[in-house]
């Protein structure tokens, strides 16, 4: 009997794993990213031209960055360090931590969200790995992207 429940908490812990949901702060992933993004198919080389996966209305609850690194994009705001880059934002898809991260364009993303925007266009590509973006940790603070912030 005990070998029956160790083998069924087994498969149950695998089907978890199996079936995790894409949810960012209500957002699910899955609905929002194409599925090439989501299976890390997207690579992105900046140096050949690419430039990701073009996706429309990316809400802003679908990105995760530090909760210390959102207000430091807000103060730099406050302070008139405005955006001097065109074009749409690019973003990574980590795909084993299932967290979508501005490469860049935070400062093009907060200004149109500090305006009442509540979505985004963006390129997106995707992997399991970066070596210079990073993703949250579990146990740190995440930024919140609530109306509060906004009327700060």
């Amino acid at each position: 009997m005990k070998k029956l429940f160790e083998n069924f908490h087994k498969y149950l812990k695998e089907r978890q794993e199996e079936i995790e949901v894409n949810i960012v702060d209500n957002v699910d992933l899955e609905k929002v990213l194409p599925q090439e993004v989501l299976d890390g198919e997207e690579e992105f080389d900046e140096e050949e031209g690419e430039e990701g996966v073009l996706v429309k209305n990316i809400p802003m609850k679908a990105l995760s960055m530090l909760d210390e690194q959102g207000k430091r994009i807000m103060a730099d705001i406050d302070r008139g360090e405005l955006s001097m880059t065109e074009g749409l934002p690019v973003l990574f898809y980590h795909t084993e931590k299932k967290q979508l991260i501005v490469d860049d364009g935070n400062h093009r993303i907060f200004q149109r969200w500090l305006a009442g925007q509540d979505t985004f266009d963006a390129y997106i590509y995707s992997g399991s790995y970066s070596n210079y973006l990073r993703h949250v940790y579990d146990g740190e603070e995440e930024f919140d992207w609530n109306e509060k912030h906004r009327e700060e």
